[in-house]
């Protein structure tokens, strides 16, 4: 999305991507209706199928259901077709796109910065008078031109199943200790018998969990078997403090922009993306390029998406505080579309405010809420 919308503001753009395929590195897949529509894909062939509910299920067998007929919450995308086509509306704008190419050296020059590639073809130089770090986590970008890159990290490990027993448009979510501490397990539905099947841990290996959750739910898994699996880690630590310097921009994962409480990047790490290629091709045609010049980014963003992974990470400390007894009273008195919503990071006043007929769970939620 930065070299989409920054080609688009008129201004030359090279990116690059180690990866021989783009989306080949596991992913859960989900996006909500508003991720795809941000995205405005030139086509929506990635698309494997609508999502039209949603089960939370706790950790002392109850579950709570949220369903919208006739419009989908989401979709499952393919993402080798999903990137692959925000590839193509960045090439369309006119980027340059150069895959199987790993930077491998960058520094700052007097008018901005010097790098070497590793491309297929031998190792050459480039210079570019601003950068957008979108590295992902541990940023190879930030630890060269900033240090060191630190932040909370949830590790998920997923299977890509064929043969389970779900509802295609139904996205499953699974809390506990026992299940995933510090996280949660999912099953999103792929189509045809196939699914994402994985979890996200704090602290802890999270292939041990995979592997019991996997056993332990027999009615979906009786009969799947594992056709690709993965591993890989999440920020949950919220947006870095900072994440804008002298021609230098960070997005996505390398600068935090992750719902902190779900893990979710793609709607949050779309948006940034735009905004920050909006910034950075008006700096660069005005040649003001400083930090401060820059920080546009910060103030657009917050706007139209940043505020809410400040909330996400507000609902994620005051998750890490509720027992297996708190979530099983959260699940069976809230209503699912209040899970949700806080969820995505969209505030958690009505949790608290319909808890008032458990005083015990509502003390507490209204003393982190406060205090955190």
């Amino acid at each position: 999305m930065v070299a989409r919308y920054a080609a688009k503001g008129g201004v030359d753009v090279l990116l690059i991507d180690k990866e021989r395929v783009l989306g080949e590195r596991v992913c859960g897949e989900g996006i909500s209706q508003r991720g795809l529509a941000d995205a405005q894909l030139p086509s929506q062939d990635c698309i494997r199928v609508p999502v039209y509910r949603v089960e939370i299920h706790g950790p002392r067998g109850a579950s709570v259901a949220l369903e919208s007929p006739g419009r989908a919450f989401g979709y499952i995308v393919d993402k080798p077709e999903f990137l692959s086509s925000l590839a193509e509306a960045a090439q369309a704008a006119g980027a340059d796109i150069r895959l199987r190419t790993r930077l491998i050296h960058i520094a700052r020059t007097s008018d901005g910065f010097a790098a070497r590639l590793r491309t297929p073809e031998g190792v050459v130089h480039v210079h570019a008078r601003a950068v957008a770090g979108c590295d992902g986590i541990g940023s190879f970008v930030w630890r060269s031109l900033v240090g060191p890159w630190r932040t909370e990290l949830v590790s998920c490990y997923q299977y890509r199943m064929s043969g389970v027993r779900c509802e295609d448009e139904t996205l499953y979510f699974f809390v506990g200790s026992n299940v995933a501490p510090g996280g949660y397990a999912w099953i999103f539905p792929r189509g045809e018998g196939e699914a994402n099947v994985g979890l996200g841990v704090r602290g802890t290996n999270p292939r041990p969990f995979l592997k019991k959750f996997v056993r332990d739910h027999e009615l979906y898994f009786r009969n799947a078997r594992i056709v690709k699996r993965g591993a890989w880690a999440v920020p949950v630590g919220g947006p870095l403090p900072r994440c804008v310097f002298d021609r230098l921009i960070f997005c996505g994962d390398a600068a935090g922009h992750v719902m902190p409480i779900t893990g979710g990047g793609i709607r949050s790490s779309l948006l940034a993306g735009r905004e920050a290629g909006r910034v950075l091709a008006k700096a660069l045609r005005h040649n003001a390029l400083d930090a401060r010049s820059l920080s546009d980014f910060l103030y657009s963003y917050h706007r139209v998406y940043g505020c809410y992974l400040l909330r996400g990470l507000k609902a994620r400390y005051i998750a890490d505080h509720l027992t297996d007894r708190d979530l099983h009273d959260l699940i069976t008195i809230v209503r699912a579309e209040d899970l949700v919503r806080a969820a995505s990071g969209r505030g958690l006043t009505p949790i608290i405010l319909r808890l008032l007929s458990k005083p015990r769970l509502f003390l507490k939620l209204l003393y982190l809420y406060l205090v955190t």
